[in-house]
């Protein structure tokens, strides 16, 4: 193959994945529904379709003691939710994570976002406490707080 032909395939294929890509990229082919208006029907068990919002007034989202939380999740058969901790041992959780001995470690972002205006954003109130079920007794207490002052 010469190296005038070799250019000329690349070329090519370089044109089709270029072509490919943009086709790609384009809108969806308009079909007979859409065209008219219709609105497809949403998915069984899927809830309301997702292609028309819904501006209807709710009632406001309340928070719910931690147990009827738990009750709201839904688990595999064999799987159990246990709560470890709440406030106010822990105050405007950001991020958790566990070591290899099973502690706890939140981070604790209590500064963030407390009014609408940010005020007090940047005070260094935040933390990261440690917590740890020392007895084996299934509950956590907390053991320190590594770090405060954080922002």
């Amino acid at each position: 193959m010469s190296i005038i032909s070799r250019r000329l395939l690349m070329f090519v294929g370089a044109l089709a994945v270029a072509t490919l890509s943009l086709v790609a990229q384009g809108p969806a082919p308009a079909s007979a529904a859409a065209a008219q208006g219709a609105v497809p029907p949403a998915p069984a068990g899927r809830g309301a379709s997702m292609l028309e919002p819904d501006f209807s007034k709710k009632p406001p989202v309340l928070p719910l003691i931690p147990a009827e939380e738990a009750k709201t999740f839904l688990l595999p058969p064999g799987f159990k939710l246990e709560l470890v901790r709440s406030d106010p041992d822990i105050q405007e959780s950001a991020q958790i994570a566990f070591d290899g001995n099973g502690r706890m470690f939140v981070l604790e972002l209590r500064g963030y976002m407390r009014d609408a205006d940010a005020s007090g954003e940047l005070d260094p109130v935040g933390r990261i406490s440690v917590h740890e079920d020392r007895d084996n007794n299934g509950a956590t207490r907390p053991t320190m707080s590594s770090s405060s002052s954080i922002t």
